[in-house]
């Protein structure tokens, strides 16, 4: 068994593995260990990984890219969509459903797909590449996703990975797997504890998290995220942006070409400022070319490090933002930190870690990997939550960065002001289970759950109908607890509802009298009497005399379950249903035109092959007529299928390549036939020699074989070396165009019946020496005698020593 974990990033995704006791990240089909986070739809099916990149440049507008942070956004997120539009390569419009669409040409039509579609073919690519990788079906995985990430973002990566066929143990937060990277070798001391900052600037966003490490006594350990902060739209693409704005303005200014104003130029331009940006990191100086840059034009320049350091001063104080919102919310300073980490290929830029160290006063740690540790955090808690894997005991407390309030009124009407209370506060728990008691609930009622914090673009997480109460007698308060649950993911639900009604406890019935026999028994209070002092009694009697308080009556609970209808972000049913459908034609026309396109290469191949072949060293192998015929149908179908073959089904390509593997195989059969024929011949004359000597050596382990036999071996090695000598000069003899005389499966005949013939014979057991014989055969004989002897003296009697039976000198005896 195995445990899988998909990190999925803005640029690049990774798939965690942890099997046979080893854990790290898995290679992709080309070897690497990143797969890009991008899909292409083209005009016969989806493209992903190398292959879209390679293709993105002629097919931009159909290539997607930065649809993770789309996911869950409605129209009504203007603000975010704004935000994200410059890294888009497609208008954004409305979709089938509350999330915003993306418009693409897919089989040549015009196609809306969601961002949560989009994730979900990521995630169906990404499944394929670890069940090739596994050998297996794919077992529960954990996702990662950012930790400011609100319901709606969850929700809509649940969605993708159903649609996507993929079974969800957790969604856990980025920051926290990072941690839980960290942590799991950390060697503390019992009874002590540490606090780590970890700070990872990504490509698209920034995260920090403050974590608490602790260790008790024995070998209970583990960790509690205290608080995280983020800097959304904040990290490597930014410094990206100040490269490409800087060379466009270049590029306009001194060649007139405004290169933003094109998709194509555009396209080109970001992609080498993103080598611009990872040569800087080793570089002072880094230059610029790049050629038809637009209108047929070359454009070259450069830029030094000073400069860009400079242009980039905004993007490294929005950095470190997040990092001072952590410090305020776990009222520590830098110096409280037992190490700072670092995580995220943006780390790498030389001015970041200046303004981090500087920041924050001291010296920064890289123990963990940069681009990996997230996903190895994953996996490694994916191999926790599995009962396959039995993983050190380690507890990880997460949290919820954002207060989430509960508010109740009537069916379908907005709630009083004061109807509402928050339920889980900010920074809570995860998991979490809350419970809140409405005394008073007389009719079905109401709960909008939602966000507290103003500052969440999309607050509202669900609404939940309490109803089906039973009947009841009027005027009663009926007393209804409902039950609010955090799941691991993050995401929050009402689990259930109760209702709870109070009756009066029935009174016992009187227990009956007490048989006569019983009271002859001496009751306690009379053995008191006889044992106890008389001037106890007058007291006794003043206690009897007091009157006794009025007993409560009791009450009995009754609870009943409550339905509870519920209406959250998450796709509904009959929409979920579809969508998977959707994505399962997709991924089987995917399958479909990968298998075309490998059996277009094979036919292609093939061709290629027998064509050169026929003319070097199968030409003796096949008739010159035949060959003719042979090499004009291969021309034929080649030009075929550069032309009207490119788009052919595949059926018409296994028909095409049968046709030409019904000429071409008999002649690579003809040619391995008279190749091998000879050297079974070989190998079969060298069989009978050695069976024809071991026969005739006289070896006295074939001493106890009779003549006969062993001149019957010898007698077949000669009819079998006769036969292979006929057979090697028919071979020879005849033209190699012809199929040959002799097949090799007659040859290889032969000689497995020499052989069986020969070791039936050579491996016979030694027989037993003769001498044991003789004298078993006279104890055979002696005891057939004995038992002779037996049966005669039954017949006739014992006789005694005077010669006279024994019934005669009985006789005798009697008389005298």
């Amino acid at each position: 068994m195995a445990a899988i974990a998909f990190d999925i990033g803005d640029s690049f995704c990774k798939i965690g593995v942890a099997k046979s006791k080893t854990l790290g990240v898995m290679q992709n089909q080309v070897g690497k260990r990143k797969t890009s986070t991008v899909v292409a739809f083209t005009r016969e099916n989806r493209l992903f990984d190398s292959e879209a990149i390679s293709q993105q440049m002629s097919n931009s507008k159909n290539t997607v890219v930065g649809f993770k942070a789309l996911m869950g956004k409605s129209l009504m997120d203007k603000k975010d969509i704004e935000a994200q539009l410059p890294y888009l390569n497609q208008p954004v419009v409305k979709s089938d459903t509350p999330e915003v669409g993306l418009e693409v040409s897919y089989l040549q039509k015009k196609t809306v797909f969601t961002p949560t579609q989009v994730t979900a073919s990521l995630l169906t690519f990404l499944k394929d590449q670890a069940e090739k990788g596994l050998g297996s079906k794919l077992p529960e995985c954990v996702i990662g996703c950012p930790p400011w990430w609100t319901e709606v973002e969850r929700h809509a990566l649940l969605d993708a990975a159903k649609l996507a066929g993929v079974n969800v143990a957790r969604i856990m937060n980025e920051t926290t797997a990072i941690a839980l990277d960290y942590g799991i070798n950390l060697q503390l001391k019992e009874d002590s504890q540490e606090t780590c900052m970890f700070i990872d600037v990504g490509h698209s966003n920034t995260n920090v998290a403050v974590v608490n490490f602790w260790r008790k006594k024995g070998r209970d350990c583990g960790m509690k995220v205290i608080c995280t902060a983020s800097a959304r739209g904040v990290g490597g693409r930014s410094f990206s942006t100040i490269l490409e704005k800087y060379f466009a303005s270049y590029i306009l200014k001194k060649y007139n070409l405004d290169v933003m104003s094109q998709a194509k130029p555009r396209l080109k331009l970001k992609t080498n400022c993103e080598k611009v940006k990872t040569r800087l990191t080793a570089n002072n100086v880094v230059p610029f070319n790049v050629e038809y840059m637009m209108d047929g034009k070359d454009v070259s320049g450069s830029i030094n490090r000073k400069d860009f350091e400079e242009a980039a001063v905004p993007v490294l104080e929005a950095i470190l933002q997040p990092i001072k919102q952590a410090m305020a919310a776990s009222g520590k300073s830098a110096a409280d930190f037992k190490t700072i980490e670092l995580v995220g290929g943006t780390t790498r830029i030389p001015c970041v870690k200046r303004a981090l160290s500087k920041f924050l006063g001291q010296e920064l740690s890289y123990h963990c990997d940069a681009d990996e540790s997230c996903a190895k955090g994953l996996v490694l808690q994916a191999a926790m939550l599995s009962a396959s894997f039995r993983t050190r005991s380690y507890q990880v407390e997460d949290i919820s960065p954002h207060p989430i309030e509960v508010s109740w009124g009537p069916v379908n009407k907005s709630p009083n002001a004061g109807d509402r209370a928050v339920v889980f506060v900010k920074n809570n728990p995860v998991p979490s289970v809350k419970a809140i008691t409405y005394p008073d609930r007389v009719k079905d009622f109401q709960l909008t759950v939602k966000y507290a914090d103003p500052s969440v673009p999309t607050p509202l997480i669900g609404q939940y109908i309490i109803k089906g109460f039973p009947k009841k007698i009027e005027g009663e308060k009926v007393k209804v607890k409902v039950f609010l649950k955090m799941s691991i993911n993050g995401t929050v639900e009402v689990k259930s509802a109760q209702c709870i009604e109070l009756f009066p406890e029935e009174a016992a019935p009187a227990p009956a009298d007490t048989p006569k026999k019983m009271e002859e028994e001496p009751k306690e209070e009379s053995k008191k009497e006889d044992n106890g002092d008389k001037a106890d009694k007058p007291s006794e009697k003043k206690e009897q005399s007091k009157p006794k308080p009025a007993e409560k009556k009791k009450q009995r609970k009754k609870r009943t379950d409550l339905f509870v209808e519920s209406k959250n972000l998450s796709l509904p049913v009959k929409v979920a249903r579809k969508l998977a459908e959707l994505e399962q034609q997709m991924n089987n026309t995917d399958r479909i035109v990968a298998e075309t396109a490998a059996l277009r290469n094979d036919l292609e191949a093939y061709i290629l092959e027998i064509r050169g072949k026929i003319r070097e060293e199968l030409k003796s192998y096949v008739a010159k007529d035949i060959s003719d015929s042979f090499l004009e149908q291969l021309q034929y179908q080649e030009d075929w299928l550069y032309d009207e073959g490119y788009d052919a089904p595949m059926d018409t390509l296994r028909g095409k390549f049968q046709e030409l593997k019904k000429v071409g195989d008999p002649i690579f059969l003809r040619k391995q036939e008279y190749e091998r024929g000879k050297e079974l011949v070989e190998q079969l004359k060298v069989r009978c020699g050695q069976y024809r000597q071991l026969a005739s050596s006289g070896d006295k382990k074939y001493a106890h074989i009779e003549k006969k036999e062993l001149d019957s071996i010898l007698l077949k090695c000669k009819e079998t070396d006769t036969w292979a000598t006929n057979a090697a000069v028919l071979i020879g003899n005849t033209p190699h165009h012809q199929d040959p005389p002799v097949k090799c499966a007659e040859i290889i005949a032969k000689e497995n019946d020499l052989s069986t013939f020969s070791h039936q014979i050579l491996s016979k057991p030694v027989p037993k020496k003769e001498e044991k014989k003789e004298e078993a055969k006279k104890e055979e004989e002696a005891k057939k005698d004995e038992a002779k002897a037996d049966m005669e003296t039954e017949d006739t009697g014992a006789a005694n020593v005077d010669g006279a039976k024994e019934d005669d000198k009985m006789n005798v005896e009697e008389k005298a």
